[in-house]
């Protein structure tokens, strides 16, 4: 004779304690997937990070190379239509003669190589250039004319952010000297024959640029 089906035994499913035991293997699997990806997020931001640094100290190199590499010793007018007293300046603590502006100017000179496709704008090939140090920011300053007028247009670009124990040093004759300056007077043989750059990124420690100027000459 058949046996009917127990109905306590088809109705029988998981207990508790196997709930329990379920529940706490599936936690242990997502809280070591979450932080898995949370480790492979923060990697892939540092490492991002670390990356645009990089890139920002190349573009810092070349925008220096390709300014300093290029000086003129060309007198030049400021925007009150004096003359500038050098022709070509540089101190690590500022430059003396435009401390009234409330900013600290490391370099200041003229350059040569600014594009001007077609000969559109009313103007040569030249450029007054000036980096600046501002709150731990190294800065680059670019008046559209040498000698810039009240109207002149300038473009300011923050290069580099973070800057520590900032140097500066140029060879002039077989001396290095954190100072350095040209009157108006000054010839192509006045120029200094390299700037070097010293500094502190935090996570890169100390960086140095050393830069070959041209010796310049007087530009119309």
């Amino acid at each position: 004779m058949a046996r009917l089906p127990d109905p306590a035994r088809s109705e029988a499913g998981f207990s508790l304690l196997e709930i329990l035991v379920a529940v706490f293997v599936f936690s242990l699997v997502a809280s070591a997937s979450v932080m898995m990806m949370s480790t492979a997020i923060t990697g892939e931001e540092v490492a991002r990070a670390a990356m645009d640094r990089v890139a920002q100290l190349d573009r810092v190199r070349t925008v220096l190379r390709d300014d300093l590499g290029q000086v003129v010793a060309r007198p030049t007018r400021d925007a009150d239509g004096l003359t500038s007293p050098y022709v070509f300046a540089a101190a690590e603590t500022g430059i003396p003669d435009l401390a009234d502006r409330d900013e600290t100017v490391v370099l200041a000179f003229t350059r040569r190589g600014a594009a001007n496709p077609g000969r559109l704008r009313p103007r040569s090939s030249l450029l007054r250039v000036e980096y600046l140090l501002e709150e731990n920011q190294l800065v680059r300053r670019v008046y559209g004319y040498p000698d810039p007028t009240q109207e002149t247009e300038i473009q300011t670009d923050i290069l580099l952010d973070g800057v520590e124990a900032f140097e500066l040093e140029i060879l002039s004759g077989t001396s290095w000297t954190r100072s350095f300056l040209v009157p108006p007077s000054g010839s192509s043989t006045s120029l200094p024959r390299a700037v070097r750059l010293r500094y502190e990124m935090p996570g890169f420690g100390e960086i140095e640029h050393v830069i070959i100027t041209p010796g310049g000459a007087f530009a119309s």
